[in-house]
């Protein structure tokens, strides 16, 4: 008897899990930072400074500091003039940026594992668990589509949604001290952060 005729519907090609166009956005935002973060550099060198520009890049073109803000702020982004809210996205970018780029120390050794996604509306949910020596940690990725690229606009640690914390602490201060003074605070905070 002769061998059966291959089927492409067949186990295992049947079951290979095509990417999805968000996954996609995030797995190569993640490998561009991965091989950037490979390169050694000293501290307050070109080559920090060279990788520091390189992840800058790499994450102002996967995060959607727009929507962030947009969806941040809530009710109030309304209120804004359109100067207001170009101001508000670059104060809010200007402090993720100084969050993060504070952070970098040049260690590329993780792992991202992908563990599931789903869509809701529009926007994608994609989970992964984030492994380095330290320990891991569960980190969701929620991305919209802005033309014919997908974008992150929150990231959930361990189910904590950066998006609800800035929402709330945001609105606490526009009420307590109004816009002016949540403008305010944010310069200050990003000020700070970049002394460290």
């Amino acid at each position: 008897m002769g061998r059966p005729a291959f089927n492409i519907f067949s186990p295992p090609f049947f079951f290979i899990r095509l990417a999805s166009a968000p996954r996609d956005a995030l797995d190569g935002a993640s490998a561009r930072i991965k091989q950037i973060l490979s390169k050694p550099f000293e501290k307050d060198s070109p080559a920090e400074k060279k990788v520091k520009d390189g992840v800058k890049k790499v994450v102002t073109d996967f995060l959607d500091y727009g929507e962030l803000a947009k969806r941040s702020m809530g009710k109030n982004w309304n209120d804004r003039t359109p100067a207001e809210k170009k101001e508000f996205v670059g104060l809010l970018q200007d402090l993720i940026e100084a969050s993060y780029l504070n952070k970098i120390t040049g260690n590329a050794d993780y792992t991202v594992d992908f563990l599931d996604e789903t869509e809701e509306d529009g926007d994608a949910l994609i989970n992964t668990n984030l492994k380095a020596k330290s320990g891991s940690i569960n980190v969701g990725f929620r991305l919209h589509q802005v033309g014919d690229k997908w974008m992150c606009f929150d990231l959930l640690i361990d189910d904590v949604s950066t998006l609800r914390n800035y929402k709330g602490e945001f609105n606490k201060i526009i009420k307590d001290k109004g816009y002016d003074g949540l403008v305010k605070r944010m310069k200050e905070k990003a000020a700070e952060i970049k002394k460290d």
